[in-house]
């Protein structure tokens, strides 16, 4: 399967074009406005694994002002770690050196994400050996039929998988996935 080339970034225009989104569900998967610095959603126990590229404390404060979200990067990694806790299934997570202290991972191998050099933290399973985020995600799909990312931006990877429990804290982004790979007509 091709996967889409739109990235949630930072360092790109935000997709200010886009309509906003709370809540949508094809029956299958399901994608939802949530700030993760607030209590865990029930549906979020209701994956198979957790895959997550959370924002980088560089473009973090550029994220938080385009949803509107409140908050310290520091209480978003707390909240990253306590959610991995709390759902108790494989979680994923590929970002930077700089949040590995905080987030304490099971098993931490080096990865590509994007080009760049970065870490897949493990919980609740081995870690698979592989050597760019696109590889795991694909290698993930075939594991697990569904997925579970909180962090989802534009959920490039989330078509991989059979079915998803996505979110994001910002509406733009909920849109984006319900149109894109959920029919979700406006």
């Amino acid at each position: 399967m091709r996967l889409p080339t739109v990235y949630h970034s930072a360092f790109r225009e935000d997709g200010a074009e886009l309509g906003e989104l709370e809540y949508f569900s094809d029956g299958k998967s399901v994608v939802k406005f949530h700030d993760i610095n607030e209590p865990t959603p029930p549906e979020f126990a209701d994956c198979d694994c957790i895959y997550v590229e959370p924002a980088w404390r560089r473009g973090f404060e550029t994220f938080k002002r385009r949803a509107g979200a409140a908050g310290n990067f520091n209480e978003y990694l707390d909240s990253i770690q306590r959610i991995v806790t709390e759902v108790r299934k494989p979680a994923f997570v590929v970002g930077g050196r700089h949040m590995q202290r905080r987030l304490r991972p099971e098993i931490v191998r080096k990865v590509q994400l994007n080009g760049f050099s970065a870490l897949l933290m493990t919980w609740n399973a081995q870690a698979p050996r592989i050597d760019s985020a696109l590889d795991l995600q694909r290698e993930l799909a075939c594991c697990y039929p569904r997925v579970l990312d909180f962090c989802c931006g534009y959920g490039a990877h989330l078509p991989l998988f059979r079915s998803f429990v996505a979110s994001d804290v910002n509406k733009r982004c909920v849109y984006y996935v319900a149109t894109n790979y959920m029919g979700y007509e406006s």
